[in-house]
C-alpha cells in the first residue's frame, strides 16, 4: 500500500516542483500520510479532483484491508479463549443448571491436577493408601471417589481415581498434588511402582446425558462419576471437541455443587478435618477392604463414638461471607460458613457450614449474620 501512496503522489511532487523551485528536495520526495494529508490545507487545495478522489479511495482500501486483514487474527484469539468443546455458545448459571439436570453440561476445571501410576503393583500398594476399594472398581469403568488420609486419620487430600488395564490415574487438587506426592513416594518401598505428574487435563460432565455425550470424545480416558448425583462422568486428557455438549466454568460447577450440598477440598475441608466432620464416610470411605494408612482413626470414629462437628448445608436469604458465624437462637456461637452462593434454582442463597453436633439435624434453625438459615439435609434433593 505504501508504493501505491507515493505512485498516487508522484504526480502531484512534480506539479509541486514546478509551481515552487524553492521547495525542499527532502519535502517532494516525502509520501504524506493521511493525517497530514487531512489536516494540511495547502496540500488538500493543491491536488486535483481527480488525485483526491484516488488518495482518498486509497486510504479508504488501506484501512479496509487491514481491518479485514486482522479479523481472523482477532477471532483466532477469542476462539482460543473459549473452551476447546466444540459446544454451543457460553450462557448465563441458570441456562447451564438446566442443562446439568436435564442433559448434560461440560466443566473444564484446570485446578484439578493429574498423577499417573504405573508399575505391576501399583493397585494393590494405592489401595493401602487411599479410604476407597480399587480392587472392587478395577474393571466397573466407573472413577471412584476417595481419600488419602494421614496416620492421624485427618484429610490429606480428596481423589477421584480412574484404574485402567495398564495404569491408574489420580486426580487431585493441584493446590495439594505437590504434598500427595511426597506423602505416596514416602510410602513407596520395594514395589514395582511409580508415581508421575502428568500434564494430562481434567474434564467433568453433568447431567443424565453425560456419559452417552462423552463417548464422542477423542482419545484420554473417560469413566463414570456421579459425585453430585444429577448424573457425570470425568474426563482426562480427552479431546472433547467433538462432543457437541453447552459449557459451563468453574462458577456454575461451584453453584451446582453448593445446590447439591457437596462439600469441597480446600475449601469447606482441609488437612485439619476427619472424614466424618466432611460427612464423606457413606461416599469416599470403604469399611470393609483391607487395611489402609490411618484407617484405624477413620474406623474407631465410626465405631466408637461421633465427631464434635460436621458440615451441614444451609438455606437462607442473602449470600453470608465465608467465614461468617453460625450462631444459635441464643446468639451463642456454634459454628462458621464455609462456602455460600445464590441459588437460581431456588432463588435464595444456599451454604455449606461447619457447626457444633447438636445443630446438624435437618430442620435446625440458626442464625447468620442476622438472619435465620434452616438446616436442611440437601438443598436441592
Amino acid at each position: 500500500m505504501e508504493l501505491l501512496d507515493g505512485a498516487g503522489f508522484a504526480d502531484q511532487s512534480v506539479v509541486a516542483q514546478s509551481e515552487s523551485k524553492a521547495m525542499d528536495r527532502s519535502r517532494v520526495s516525502q509520501v504524506p500520510t493521511a493525517s497530514w494529508i487531512e489536516n494540511n490545507a495547502n496540500t488538500r487545495h493543491e491536488l486535483s479532483s481527480v488525485g483526491h478522489f484516488l488518495v482518498t479511495s486509497m486510504f479508504w482500501w488501506r484501512e479496509m484491508g487491514f481491518a479485514l486483514a486482522i479479523a481472523p487474527i482477532v477471532e483466532h484469539g477469542r476462539r482460543m479463549k473459549e473452551p476447546k468443546t466444540g459446544m454451543h455458545t457460553r450462557y448465563d448459571v441458570t441456562m447451564a443448571l438446566e442443562a446439568a439436570r436435564n442433559r448434560v453440561l461440560l466443566v473444564p476445571s484446570p485446578e484439578h491436577a493429574v498423577l499417573r501410576v504405573t508399575g505391576k503393583d501399583r493397585t494393590t500398594w494405592l489401595n493401602g493408601l487411599v479410604t476407597c476399594d480399587l480392587v472392587a472398581t478395577r474393571t466397573r469403568g466407573e472413577a471412584v471417589y476417595g481419600l488419602a488420609v494421614r496416620k492421624n486419620g485427618r484429610v490429606l487430600a480428596d481423589l477421584v481415581i480412574l484404574v485402567e488395564p495398564d495404569e491408574i490415574f489420580v486426580v487431585a487438587a493441584r493446590a495439594a498434588r505437590d504434598r500427595l506426592v511426597d506423602s505416596l513416594e514416602h510410602h513407596l518401598v520395594m514395589e514395582d511402582v511409580a508415581v508421575e505428574k502428568s500434564p494430562l487435563d481434567v474434564t467433568f460432565a453433568y447431567g443424565p446425558q453425560a456419559m452417552a455425550s462423552v463417548s464422542r470424545a477423542s482419545g484420554g480416558f473417560v469413566a463414570s462419576f456421579d459425585r453430585f448425583r444429577v448424573g457425570g462422568a470425568v474426563l482426562v486428557g480427552a479431546d472433547v471437541s467433538l462432543v457437541g455438549a453447552e459449557v459451563g466454568d468453574e462458577d456454575v460447577a461451584e453453584t451446582l455443587r453448593l445446590e447439591q450440598g457437596v462439600p469441597r477440598f480446600g475449601v469447606d475441608f482441609d488437612e485439619t478435618t476427619y472424614p466424618q466432620e466432611a460427612g464423606l464416610e457413606k461416599t469416599a470411605v470403604s469399611f470393609s477392604k483391607g487395611c489402609y494408612l490411618g484407617q484405624e482413626v477413620v474406623c474407631m470414629l465410626a465405631m466408637r463414638g461421633r465427631v464434635t462437628r460436621r458440615l451441614v448445608s444451609l438455606v437462607l436469604d442473602g449470600v453470608p461471607v465465608r467465614g461468617a458465624v453460625v450462631r444459635d437462637p441464643a446468639g451463642d456461637a456454634v459454628g462458621e460458613i464455609t462456602s455460600a452462593v445464590a441459588s437460581p434454582t431456588l432463588g435464595r442463597a444456599v451454604a455449606l457450614a461447619m457447626v457444633k453436633q447438636a445443630y446438624v439435624e435437618p430442620g435446625t434453625r440458626v442464625q447468620v449474620e442476622g438472619r435465620e438459615a434452616l438446616v436442611v439435609a440437601s438443598p436441592c434433593p
